[in-house]
């Protein structure tokens, strides 16, 4: 996810790269006016650009961005350092501290948000959070504060 203001890189693996700064956030496109030249193109222009094809500029994951773990989708609910991430998977594995450089970058599908939002429902429930009586009160805590982050991450509160 990204934030108005944020520099970012964008352009196709195999074509230009160009940095920017976010200037708009829409539905489908994310507004990026470019901070060097490009082509024909003079610094200032605003590009419409799809979100897949934008990085930051720095290359540091943030909570809330999307990654591929083990070969699954995955969310990255914490990281606060920028080097450890605290992250969920599609299948309802959480999974602490992870190495921010072992985890690559991708982009989700609706099935994906999808499948991720199904699963912490499940994951929210009374029951599932409980253990059947297992879990003390404190880590009931905790996972539920857990589980309504990445929830809150994905847009849903």
């Amino acid at each position: 996810m990204f934030q108005i203001g944020e520099s970012v890189v964008f352009g196709r693996e195999s074509g230009e790269s160009t940095r920017g700064v976010i200037v708009k956030i829409n539905a489908k496109t994310v507004g990026v006016r470019q901070d060097e030249p490009r082509g024909r193109y003079p610094v200032g222009t605003v590009w419409r650009v799809d979100p897949q094809l934008i990085t930051r500029a720095d290359g540091s994951p943030k909570a809330g961005d999307w990654v591929r773990f083990c070969g699954e989708p995955a969310l990255i609910v914490s990281c606060p350092a920028g080097v450890v991430a605290e992250i969920l998977t599609t299948s309802g594995r959480r999974v602490r501290e992870v190495e921010v450089a072992t985890l690559t970058p991708m982009a989700a599908t609706l099935a994906d948000i999808g499948a991720m939002i199904s699963r912490i429902d499940y994951l929210l429930e009374p029951e599932i959070i409980a253990a059947d009586g297992e879990r003390s009160r404190s880590q009931q805590d905790a996972l539920r504060r857990f589980y309504q982050t990445a929830r809150s991450l994905l847009g849903f509160q």
